[in-house]
């Protein structure tokens, strides 16, 4: 039987999974249960509960992306001087696309 601490520990690591349990998003209304404003609001409450810094907020937002949401991903490569590793840059593009 687990001792108080590791069910502590396994209770702690459960609320953070389930808190950071982000749908996905495709870039289609008729797919997407939240807008991109919404899936942003989502992703940066998740990462003050998990501890993200900026490269893994980009990395999730990216591991979310389905369809059309991976053909804008595609597209930031050719954007001159876009550093894909800078949330902030990654978020003001999704969010303006």
């Amino acid at each position: 039987m687990a001792d108080d601490a590791q069910l502590r520990a396994l209770t702690q690591h459960d609320r953070v999974r389930r808190s950071t349990d982000l749908p996905t998003f495709h870039g289609n209304p008729t797919k997407d249960v939240l807008t991109a404003n919404q899936l942003v609001e989502r992703l940066e409450t998740a990462a003050i509960v998990a501890r993200w810094g900026d490269n893994q907020k980009v990395q999730e937002l990216f591991l979310c992306l389905r369809d059309e949401g991976l053909k804008w991903k595609n597209t930031l490569q050719h954007i001159p001087n876009f550093d894909i590793n800078s949330w902030t840059e990654v978020k003001r593009e999704f969010i303006e696309a």
